[in-house]
């Protein structure tokens, strides 16, 4: 769940043997078995959280540690502060356990995305109004004197008309500002005494908590009280929530996929055997296949180019070019020899030998499929959660025949990147 001053997880984790009658007997069971490495795909159980839970509670040196560990028994999902790259690690360790260096696992599990406010933005008002009026905007800037885009806030309020004739003792509304006023969106869902009521929460306090989790509530409750929703339909849904300690509001999105109200997104992370002495390790290597529409960059990078312009194809030089061999009609670049000696007007291959072109073409590969990742991954981070990113492109080469290939780059900064190796045929 994602706070505002979130915690972090103090310690990364470590397998920890507990004192085990029975358990000289099974290392020599697992001593038997003899290491292989293997890649596959594996999705969490419910239960298997509870063993990571299990697992980070063992090596959990502060209250905050052990407040994310029983979060993911409670949630059955990680989140930015109950952080999967730290945690699953000891899971795949103990459940997996004659896999040896080079084994890949991409673990598929649920991550929670929902926004939990603090103090300072739980703003309360005994005033009655009106979520088509001004004044909520009015009420918040007398409260909030400065804000930056997509803060949020909400407002709990006595006495207020919300959303239908009824007036409850207590109702919220919540609010995100977009740059100059605080505005609800309009596809919030702020859930009132008589929703918990309906989902069979009728304990003095209505909120969610550990023992009342909101995925087993909310996507019923949506699925009853939008029996006609169509796939894409999505909520901005305002709950409170009990942790243990404290009472806050929180905004979760739910979405229907045309069969169920989903809570969580299903994310997947890959987790890679380094050997005896780093064991599982999270490998936040970015993979991903250029599209046809990727390979248009290059033919608009060179159509914009005052030197390289002329090595647009003269038959198709809307969406062909010639330099980097792209073809955005093809999603591929082409290799042959022949179409770029053919076409070469400041003559870079003149008096090169075969050999020498083919250098200069797969040069030219590892140039342009930077252009290209470059201009799609702005945004690209050179770490994630201290492990440097690396970027695996692939993509069609013709010369003659279709062959994949593949580059690696390695993020440094913020959207830029370095060549490492390849390009090399892709499994």
């Amino acid at each position: 769940m994602k706070k505002i001053n979130f915690l972090i997880f103090g310690v990364i984790a470590i397998i920890l043997y507990s004192c085990n009658p029975n358990q000289s007997i099974y290392e020599e069971l697992d001593a038997t078995q003899v290491p292989y490495n293997e890649t596959f795909t594996y999705e969490l159980t419910p239960e298997d959280y509870e063993t990571i839970a299990d697992l980070a509670l063992d090596i959990a040196v502060t209250a905050e540690d052990s407040a994310i560990a029983e979060g993911v028994a409670s949630f059955k999902s990680f989140s930015e502060d109950r952080i999967a790259a730290l945690l699953v690690p000891a899971f795949i360790e103990k459940t997996f356990i004659v896999l040896d260096s080079a084994s890949a696992i991409s673990i598929v599990y649920k991550y929670d995305d929902s926004y939990a406010f603090d103090d300072e933005h739980h703003l309360i008002s005994t005033d009655t109004f009106s979520l088509g009026s001004t004044d909520f905007d009015t009420f918040i800037k007398d409260n909030i004197a400065s804000a930056e885009i997509d803060e949020k806030v909400f407002v709990e309020y006595v006495g207020a008309n919300y959303n239908s004739d009824t007036t409850y003792e207590r109702a919220f509304a919540f609010f995100t500002f977009d740059g100059t006023n605080w505005q609800h969106p309009d596809n919030a869902y702020e859930l009132t005494i008589d929703d918990y009521i309906a989902m069979g929460i009728t304990a003095y306090y209505k909120n969610f908590s550990y023992s009342r989790v909101p995925e087993d509530y909310l996507p019923v409750f949506f699925e009853l009280t939008f029996p006609y929703a169509k796939a894409g339909d999505q909520y901005e849904v305002f709950y409170e929530y009990y942790d243990g300690s404290n009472t806050f509001g929180v905004i979760n999105t739910i979405t229907f996929d045309g069969n169920e109200w989903l809570l969580f997104e299903t994310n997947s992370d890959q987790f890679v055997h380094f050997g005896a002495e780093l064991g599982w390790l999270f490998d936040p290597t970015v993979s991903y296949s250029l599209e046809p529409t990727d390979f248009q960059i290059l033919v608009d990078w060179i159509a914009a180019s005052s030197q390289l312009s002329g090595y647009l194809d003269l038959s198709y030089p809307a969406n062909t070019e010639v330099y980097f061999g792209a073809s955005a009609w093809y999603g591929n670049f082409d290799m042959r020899q022949s179409v770029r000696i053919g076409n070469d007007p400041l003559g870079y291959l003149t008096d090169l030998s075969e050999k020498e072109i083919d250098e200069v073409i797969f040069n030219r590969l590892v140039d342009g499929v930077l252009i290209i990742i470059e201009t799609i991954f702005p945004n690209a981070q050179p770490f994630s959660n201290g492990v440097p990113v690396y970027y695996e492109i692939t993509f069609d080469c013709y010369n003659g025949k279709h062959i994949n290939y593949t580059i690696r780059y390695l993020c440094t900064g913020v959207g830029t990147f370095e060549y490492v190796e390849g390009p090399y045929v892709a499994e």
